[in-house]
């Protein structure tokens, strides 16, 4: 065998015995007084970004330099099924009502921010802390509900917006 297969050969093999994570093996825990014990289990997917860093421009003759300017928020979105009870309707909405009130007015954060905390899963079951956020909620997406979709699960998205990108202080 030329050096060149064997090469790729260990490269395949190497390749298939590497214990990659799958997109399944995640948790998300909720850390908030209403929130349902099983949780987990109603979140369907999960979308947020890790982290990124806003940047400027300005033009030097006929190139660009970019620099740093600060580092964003981000949102956390959250596709989750519903129970007959309403579980996770009744959940968001409950937090909804925390940050804002009937009469118009807004609450101070520290009425209506929780901790939202995801983790990794690995092949045994065993959870290691991925991150943790501090976080409000948004908006509860679009519920579609149809009666030719036969035996589908009602699903629909909830936002949460991340508090702040710097520290974790909590309130």
């Amino acid at each position: 065998m030329n050096p060149y297969m064997k090469l790729a050969k260990k490269a395949v093999t190497d390749f298939l015995n590497k214990p990659w994570q799958q997109g399944w093996q995640w948790r998300v825990e909720v850390e908030a007084a209403e929130a349902p014990a099983d949780f987990d289990l109603y979140v369907k997917d999960i979308d947020y970004g890790e982290g990124s860093i806003d940047i400027d421009t300005f033009a030097v003759g006929s190139g660009s330099i970019a620099y740093p300017t600060f580092s964003s928020v981000g949102e956390i979105t959250m596709t989750v099924r519903d129970d007959e009870h309403g579980t996770m309707r009744k959940f968001f909405d409950s937090r909804l009502d925390k940050v804002k009130n009937k009469n118009g007015t807004l609450n101070i954060p520290i009425d209506y921010i929780f901790k939202i905390n995801i983790f990794d899963l690995d092949s045994d079951g065993n959870k290691t802390l991925r991150e943790s956020y501090q976080v409000f909620p948004t908006k509860k997406g679009n519920v579609n509900q149809s009666r030719e979709n036969g035996n589908v699960i009602l699903s629909y998205p909830i936002i949460f917006q991340k508090f702040m990108s710097v520290g974790s202080k909590v309130f």
